[in-house]
């Protein structure tokens, strides 16, 4: 069986109020971080967070609503903490025709330069990618 990946994608120009979502779900320093964001720039900062934060407890396999809380996601280097079990991961991640995503799993940390972005294209009801 191959091993999990969790994987998150978003429209990037997804309208939604980054500080009251921010305020609910975010660490006190991940808070701090974003606070004296202007709204779009924070709100872009947010949904990196969401995106990095949704992909890393799908890879875990473990619910949004127990989990979500307990991650940190440093901006300045793109890394994800959990703050109770110290579970550290940096998560793929990108923007490709207005669509925002992030991948979390064991074998793409070391493949970023390599594999992705992946552009995933539907032909004759069959999916492929193309790199």
């Amino acid at each position: 069986m191959p091993p999990p990946v969790g994987v998150d994608l978003e429209l990037s120009s997804r309208c939604f109020d980054a500080r009251s979502l921010a305020r609910r779900f975010f660490s006190p320093a991940e808070l701090e971080h974003l606070r004296d964001l202007a709204p779009e720039p924070h709100r872009a900062a947010v949904l990196r967070s969401w995106l990095a934060k949704e992909a890393v407890i799908k890879w875990r396999q473990r619910s949004l609503a127990h989990e979500l809380a307990d991650w940190c996601f440093e901006h300045s280097t793109g890394v994800l903490s959990h703050r109770r079990d110290g579970t550290v991961r940096r998560p793929c991640e990108g923007v490709v025709d207005g669509w925002a995503w992030a991948a979390v799993g064991e074998d793409l940390e070391g493949l970023k330069s390599a594999l992705l972005p992946l552009i995933w294209r539907f032909q004759d009801d069959r999916s492929c990618f193309e790199p």
